[in-house]
């Protein structure tokens, strides 16, 4: 049995400032995961307004230490784990 999952917002389209933000988040996230020493090579990470989506398995363990360490940082409001 397969188990879906979404998250969609529905609202204007983000501001070329905003996108840019999350660009430059979306590396932050990925250079944090890494300095954690975090295998995250199998893993897909999107950021979208100020909200990051981590898609692939991750253990439990693992979620709680990247979500604390994420959420610390300045343009990361939530963080989403997915498992497809």
């Amino acid at each position: 049995m397969k188990n879906l999952q979404t998250d969609l917002t529905v609202g204007k389209n983000l501001n070329i400032r905003q996108r840019a933000s999350d660009s430059a988040s979306n590396t932050q996230v990925k250079t944090e995961i890494a300095n954690l020493g975090i295998p995250h090579s199998h893993l897909q990470i999107l950021t979208n307004n100020n909200r990051v989506y981590i898609i692939g398995p991750v253990s439990n363990s693992d979620q709680l230490v990247i979500e604390q360490n994420l959420l610390a940082l300045t343009n990361v409001d939530n963080v989403y784990f997915y498992y497809q």
